[in-house]
């Protein structure tokens, strides 16, 4: 028979919680860190928007009309060929003064039954869905949010810089 065998156990399964978490944090004040880089790249595309430029989930999507090319720019998640981005319930802004402003970046992971996104605003660091965000240390799944940020710590850069070219592109035409 085994002694403390509930007790060793419950010491293990603490131990790798812990770790998680450890990780987590170290992950989330990686990302905390970028804070003012984020707030430049959300106050950005909301100037955009303003000035009715559209932010697209895709290079081909549907409701792109001739001629929106010189105003448009992929840079809205969409979970398959743009993972990070700008997190919106919608696949295009810019078109319709009526939707809403970007408020995130994140990762999103394109699941049609339960996305559950990355998050990241001057708020803080959440997960979840666009309605529904939870904070990342309560999410159920750690090792799903742990391989989220560091796809985004690891893609963040790429990002920047592309979405700046692109306005570069569009707007400094010489």
């Amino acid at each position: 028979m085994i002694k403390f065998e509930n007790e060793i156990a419950n010491a293990y399964k603490y131990s790798e919680e812990y770790k998680q978490k450890e990780k987590m944090f170290s992950l989330r004040d990686k990302i905390l860190s970028l804070n003012d880089r984020i707030i430049d790249l959300i106050d950005t595309a909301n100037h955009l928007i303003k000035h009715r430029f559209l932010l697209v989930s895709g290079p081909n999507h549907r409701d792109l009309k001739k001629g929106d090319e010189t105003r448009t720019i992929v840079a809205i998640a969409n979970g398959w060929g743009e993972k990070i981005g700008f997190i919106s319930c919608y696949s295009i802004i810019g078109d319709d003064d009526e939707k809403e402003r970007i408020k995130y970046i994140g990762v999103e992971n394109g699941s049609t039954e339960n996305p559950q996104n990355l998050m990241i605003s001057q708020e803080g660091v959440f997960y979840g869905t666009f309605w529904n965000k939870i904070d990342i240390f309560d999410y159920s799944y750690p090792e799903e949010v742990i391989k989220d940020m560091e796809y985004f710590l690891n893609n963040f850069d790429t990002f920047e810089k592309n979405f700046y070219d692109k306005i570069k592109e569009l707007c400094c035409k010489n």
